[in-house]
């Protein structure tokens, strides 16, 4: 099946590329799901973007202007059975589960130099949430974050360590503009 449709998605060239994937039930999580299905209804790519999401019941995020659970209703209203919302592909086996293990799972190469998530977010690990920046960043820094972590590319979901900074990257990278300038 083509992909032709995902070059007009007006995610791809969005300035809040997290909004796409809120994570939780807070205030911030309800604006971002707005903010991302305000863009998903002008897109010219919203109804496949939808029907694809559907199809192949994209566990996480807002496509097609249409967000989890409004997906997993559209499946049970067509009488799909659905499995938990969001498997753990990363427990079992013999390896003990670390955010190394989980990131090993659940990080996807997409082929054109990003990074995709495959599953449910948040991720819970020792009793603590995270999102996929935030395990992306840990993995590859050998460090938690410091405040949130935001993407610097303009792929929408994007979790490639490469892609992302923390606030004391972002902070250093002001500074060694300032200098420079």
């Amino acid at each position: 099946m083509s992909t032709d449709w995902l070059d007009l998605g007006l995610c791809r060239e969005d300035d809040e590329p997290d909004a796409w994937f809120p994570v939780g039930t807070g205030p911030q999580a309800k604006a971002d799901e707005a903010h991302a299905k305000a863009v998903c209804w002008q897109c010219p790519a919203r109804e496949r973007c939808a029907w694809e999401a559907i199809e192949r019941r994209e566990p996480s995020g807002v496509w097609g202007g249409l967000s989890e659970g409004e997906r997993r209703l559209i499946l049970r209203r067509r009488g799909v059975k659905l499995a938990d919302p969001d498997p753990d592909p990363d427990e079992g086996g013999d390896r003990p589960r670390t955010l190394h293990t989980i990131w090993q799972a659940r990080a996807a190469a997409t082929g054109d130099g990003h990074c995709a998530w495959k599953g449910g977010q948040p991720i819970t690990y020792q009793q603590q949430h995270y999102t996929p920046h935030q395990i992306a960043f840990a993995v590859s820094r050998g460090r938690m974050p410091v405040g949130p972590v935001l993407p610097t590319c303009s792929r929408a979901g994007c979790i490639l360590p490469a892609h992302i900074k923390d606030q004391l990257e972002r902070e250093e990278s002001s500074r060694a503009t300032a200098v420079a300038s």
